[in-house]
């Protein structure tokens, strides 16, 4: 049965009357590296989602184990930082200062030695670590304890590597609460639950939802039965007299469940539903299918915007990433701050490259380049946009230096050696060398998230509430 917005409405108030009337039964919470061997889904996805739409920061790691005066940080919250590696085989270090104390996740490479090494220089234990090939840019995790305030050094290597992608995020900020699943129905008990971030342990489920967990008929994906019980823990028997929607989509009508029938499911009753239209790339299910946007290729097509994507609340035509865009050497890719494709490649990460016989002048995941011939000195680039050679890449760029970029009136008179291009001089006055790209929720003079609001714990907590008592469970969970 679908449920329309007046349902959702009314079930809201429901909660927020019964707020008052709450108890707070506060979870058990998982030791990691016991009752956790492999992190879950919230979390994983959640890095990986920063991994291929940022947003991004880039930085210069320093030579060896130590924090130095310009070792960089790597601070900035659900953000994905490149770390270019200090020149030569050796370690190189960055910081970071947590702003609790907690569990953090590292996301990298799982061929990059990587060690957290304390203020007093002694190394952080490890208490989970574990391979996710589901994340194509960060396939391996490991999780250290941290003190909020204090700074760590991440040292990586020795690696052949010089670029390494890293996210790192709190483990506890994406919790699972696993409910003993004694039904073995995939709905969890909410009088005994477990909170942790990793999948659930043998015996239990995902969520903490189920009304009746020594019945496997009773959770809440199970279909309403007109039979005088609550199977799908929604709080109403048969689900008499909810508000519910007579058709799909679009042309859905307003109607209220009723049981006709005794022992067969619950059925919405009300007006007939509208006509269905052509999909439209516009977040609605036009054609009253029950899919939205579907076959989001033929609804936009074109070489710039070549997919239906959902962005928040706006519905477009655009790319979210390179594969949408091309072939792995198209030397097309998709750019973030205007979701559409361009010309331009990226060396590694995935990220599309360029046609044979030309080369990438970017390995910065953040910072893309352009394809361009081969060349062992400036004679042999006779593209007038990319005249100079970068001898160490062996590739045609814009600038290798400052002075190539000087006299320009658009204000790029800084070369960022990283990607040979000039670029805007960085608030300093130096190069660009450490600067990522405006995209989009970050600052266009930092590269930078701009700062985040936190909801007060007060109003949290009744929110919590709210949600736990909304969708079926017994007791929210302390926070």
């Amino acid at each position: 049965m679908i449920t329309s917005p007046a349902f959702d409405r009314r079930r809201a108030a429901i909660a927020a009357a019964a707020l008052s009337a709450v108890v707070w039964v506060p979870s058990a919470r998982a030791e990691l590296g016991k009752d956790c061997v492999e992190l879950g889904p919230p979390l994983v996805d959640h890095s990986c989602f920063h991994g291929r739409h940022g947003p991004y920061g880039s930085v210069l790691a320093t030579s060896g184990s130590a924090a130095l005066a310009n070792t960089p940080s790597v601070d900035e919250v659900h953000t994905y930082y490149t770390v270019t590696l200090a020149p030569g085989e050796g370690a190189s270090a960055v910081t970071y200062r947590p702003i609790d104390t907690s569990e953090y996740a590292i996301f990298t490479q799982p061929n990059v030695p990587l060690a957290v090494l304390d203020e007093a220089g002694a190394e952080v234990a490890v208490v989970l670590e574990h391979a996710t090939p589901s994340c194509e840019h960060l396939t391996s995790a490991r999780v250290v304890p941290l003190t909020r305030g204090r700074r760590y050094r991440v040292v990586l290597g020795p690696t052949a590597t010089s670029v390494v992608g890293l996210v790192i995020e709190d483990a506890w900020g994406f919790p699972i609460f696993a409910g003993v699943d004694a039904d073995r129905d995939g709905s969890g008990d909410p009088g005994d639950v477990l909170e942790t971030p990793c999948l659930p342990p043998p015996g239990r489920a995902a969520d903490d939802r189920d009304c009746d967990d020594g019945n496997p008929a009773v959770h809440p994906a199970v279909v309403e039965t007109c039979d005088g019980v609550d199977e799908n823990c929604n709080g109403v028997a048969d689900d008499l007299g909810l508000p519910c929607d007579v058709g799909l989509g679009a042309c859905a009508a307003g109607g209220i469940s009723v049981c006709p029938t005794p022992g067969a499911a619950a059925v919405c009753e009300g007006p007939s539903p509208g006509d269905p239209v052509a999909e439209e790339c516009n977040g609605a299910d036009d054609d009253c299918d029950g899919m939205t946007d579907e076959d989001g290729a033929e609804l936009c097509g074109g070489s710039e915007l070549p997919v239906c994507l959902a962005l928040g609340s706006e519905h477009r035509c655009g790319c979210t990433g390179d594969r949408q865009c091309g072939e792995a050497a198209s030397g097309r890719i998709c750019d973030l701050a205007s979701y559409s494709c361009v010309d331009g490649c990226v060396d590694g990460f995935d990220r599309n490259g360029c046609p044979e016989g030309l080369r990438c002048t970017s390995r910065d995941f953040a910072r893309p380049g352009v394809c361009s011939s081969a060349c062992t000195g400036d004679g042999e680039c006779r593209d007038a946009a990319l005249p100079r050679c970068q001898l160490d890449a062996g590739v045609c760029v814009e600038c290798v230096s400052d002075g190539d970029c000087a006299g320009r009136s658009d204000g790029r008179s800084a070369c960022d050696v990283a990607v040979g291009q000039c670029a805007r001089p960085t608030a300093d006055g130096g190069g660009c060398s450490t600067v990522a790209p405006s995209t989009p929720g970050t600052s266009a003079a930092s590269g930078r998230p701009p700062p985040q609001r936190r909801i007060p714990l007060w109003l949290l907590a009744l929110l919590v509430a709210a949600a736990h008592r909304l969708f079926g469970a017994r007791h929210p969970r302390r926070i």
